[in-house]
């Protein structure tokens, strides 16, 4: 994704990941150089490749606008697979590696672009082939390696009637079970939100 507003970059400019960072905090000076000196330290020990920190209000909202921007670019994504997964961070370098190598297996060529709230231990992947025909093999490549990584299968939009099929990958018989259980419980007529995550026996 490039912004046309934004200078292209060379190809030596471009790196695999990048952090977008907000702090909070109740002394603005004090904390900006207590970032100016972490970011100095990264730097230094080559964890970072490199930094910019916004200097006003306009820079901060053009920073989280690259971010959103993947609004935009989603609508050249069709037919889009969505993933909204949740692994431990030390999880997730593997698990991408993991999923870009079957990808790369695959007949067609793969767009994959990973971004999320990786604090919140939260990826998601808009994935696609262009072809519709792919879609339930990307969800199963992307969804069994989340259960091998012990993760889950919805970070935070819930499971619904689209993931349902997928719930066993991150959730054992046995859970299920007592979910089902727990739901005619509490729902013995099925009228709360009908068919959604559970189907009855």
């Amino acid at each position: 994704f490039h912004d046309p507003a934004l200078p292209e970059l060379r190809p030596d400019e471009r790196h695999a990941l990048y952090a977008l960072i907000e702090i909070e905090g109740t002394d603005q000076t004090a904390d900006l150089e207590r970032l100016e000196e972490t970011l100095g330290a990264a730097l230094q020990s080559a964890i970072i490749a490199d930094a910019a920190v916004a200097q006003s209000e306009r820079e901060t909202r053009e920073f989280w606008a690259i971010r959103d921007g993947i609004g935009d670019v989603t609508p050249t994504l069709q037919p889009l697979n969505a993933f909204d997964v949740s692994l431990s961070l030390d999880a997730m370098p593997d698990f991408l590696a993991r999923v870009g190598a079957e990808f790369a297996r695959l007949k067609r060529p793969v767009t994959s672009l990973a971004f999320g709230h990786i604090g919140d231990n939260n990826l998601h992947l808009a994935v696609t082939t262009h072809d519709a025909h792919d879609q339930e093999q990307l969800c199963d490549i992307v969804y069994t390696a989340v259960g091998d990584f012990g993760g889950s299968i919805s970070a935070e939009h819930g499971i619904g009637t689209l993931r349902r099929a997928y719930l066993h990958y991150s959730r054992s018989a046995t859970e299920i079970d007592l979910m089902r259980r727990l739901k005619s419980a509490l729902d013995p007529h099925g009228i709360l939100n009908p068919n959604r995550v559970l189907l009855p026996h």
